[in-house]
Parts: C-alpha cells; structure tokens; sequence
C-alpha cells in the first residue's frame, strides 16, 4: 500500500498538510470541510512510518519556520521517467 503525504492549498497559501493512503478520497472528503483551490503531492511511499515522518517535518516547517499568512506557494511540473512529481518553492513576500 502506498501512503501519500500531500498540502492543501488556498490562493497560494499552504493551509493543510496530510497524510493518506487513498488521496483521491480523502480530497473529496476535505472539501466539504475545508476551502482549498489545489492539492499537491509532496511524497509517497510504501512505508506507512516514513510518510508519517516527512508529514509531520514538512508541519513543523511550516509552523514554524514561516508565517502562514506570508506563505507564498509555487510549483511546476517535471518530468521523471513515467512519474511527474511537484518541485516546491516556498518563498516569503
């Protein structure tokens, strides 16, 4: 089984971050409690333990290191092998 650690996001802002072993369920589930334009998907694997770790490390960035309300998202496609995968950028404006 594969376990998904992915971000919520909202006009730019990170407003969410999961973990999920069926991501396209647990999307429709959020968005009928929370306001978000994007999801992205930051790591996956088949060790339920390590997506918990890179979940709750990107959350405690996030908490910590940077203001929320100055949290500035970008991110662009690439290409690898079959697999696309997300490049985050986290900028303070």
């Amino acid at each position: 089984m594969d376990y998904d650690v992915y971000i919520l996001i909202k006009d730019g802002k990170i407003i969410y971050v999961g973990c999920t072993s069926n991501l396209s369920k647990r999307v429709l589930s959020h968005r009928k409690d929370k306001d978000f334009d994007s999801v992205s998907r930051l790591y996956f694997s088949d060790v339920k333990r390590d997506a918990l770790r890179v979940e709750r490390l990107f959350t405690m960035f996030v908490g910590q290191f940077c203001n929320p309300e100055l949290l500035n998202f970008k991110s662009t496609t690439k290409e690898n092998g079959t697999n696309k995968f997300k490049i985050i950028r986290l900028n303070k404006n």
